[in-house]
C-alpha cells in the first residue's frame, strides 16, 4: 500500500510566531521535538509549544521527539564541536514529559545518524491513522495509548519501551500531512 506523507517544518522563531498558525489547517499529526541535550530547547515544549498547538488544533495529536539521540552516549564526554552535554536530560524526564503534555507516543532518532527514524515514521503513520476521538489533547485521554516505562513485558512495547498504538482505522485516500515544530 502506498502513502503520500507530506512533511511541514515550521519555523520557531518569534518573527514567524504570527504566520505559523496558518500552517497548522488540516495537519493530521504534530511532532513536536526538541533537541535532547537543551535543557531550555526542552522546557520550550510545555511552555511554548503545548499551549500554542492547544489554542490552535487541539484535536490534532502530538508525538513528542527527542532529537540528537546519537548523543546520548556522550555524557560524559566531549562531543564534535568540542563542548560537555552538562544539560543532557535522563530518559524518565523526557518520557515524563510526553505524559505531562498527553502525547500519544515519545520517539528519539537521530538526524545525524538515521538512528530512530524508521520507528518515528511508523509511529506517524500509526497515530494518523488511529482512533481520531482518542487524540483529543484535552483532560479526557484514554492511557492505554499514552507512552509507558519499559517495566512491562506488555507486547504492545516496541524495542525501545515505546507503547505502540494498536487500533487503527481503515485507511483513507487522503494524503497525510505531519507538522513539525
Amino acid at each position: 500500500m502506498a502513502m503520500e506523507v507530506a512533511f511541514w517544518d515550521t519555523a520557531g522563531n518569534e518573527e514567524f510566531s504570527r504566520l505559523r498558525p496558518f500552517s497548522y489547517a488540516k495537519c493530521d499529526v504534530i511532532l513536536l521535538c526538541f533537541a535532547i541535550d537543551s535543557m531550555c530547547s526542552f522546557l520550550n515544549v510545555k511552555q511554548k509549544w503545548v499551549p500554542e498547538l492547544h489554542h490552535y488544533c487541539p484535536k490534532v495529536p502530538i508525538i513528542l521527539v527527542g532529537t540528537k539521540k546519537d548523543l546520548l552516549d556522550q555524557t560524559a564526554t566531549e562531543n564534535d564541536k568540542g563542548y560537555y552535554n552538562s544539560e543532557q536530560l535522563q530518559y524518565d524526564q523526557r518520557a515524563l514529559m510526553a505524559n505531562n503534555i498527553k502525547a500519544v507516543g515519545y520517539w528519539e532518532c537521530s538526524a545525524k545518524t538515521g538512528d530512530g527514524i524508521d520507528k518515528l515514521i511508523e509511529g506517524i503513520i500509526d497515530t494518523a491513522f488511529g482512533p481520531r476521538d482518542e487524540f483529543a489533547n484535552d483532560n479526557q485521554h484514554n492511557d492505554d495509548n499514552y507512552i509507558e516505562n519499559n517495566t512491562n513485558n506488555n507486547n504492545n512495547n516496541d524495542n525501545n519501551g515505546n507503547k505502540k498504538i494498536v487500533k487503527k482505522k481503515p485507511v483513507e485516500a487522503k494524503p497525510l500531512l505531519c507538522h513539525i515544530i
